[in-house]
């Protein structure tokens, strides 16, 4: 998967991921921060390690970080 295909993928997800940030965090700013934080970690794992859809995929990879 190149970068591309990997953040079209990823960012399918981007709403479900904010409302859990949400949900856990009850405040705007700091779920905008964990939510960039994820996707930094996400990106940057998958540019060492690559990404294979593998346990349930992007959103289940991307709710586990």
């Amino acid at each position: 998967m190149n970068r591309e295909q990997f953040e079209a993928e990823a960012l399918e997800h981007l709403d479900a991921v904010f409302r859990m940030a949400m949900h856990l965090t009850r405040n705007r700013e700091k779920a905008e921060d964990l939510v960039q934080d994820v996707y930094i970690r996400a990106l940057k794992s998958a540019a060492r390690n690559g990404f294979e859809a593998k346990g349930g995929g992007m959103r289940a990879w991307l709710f586990t970080i």
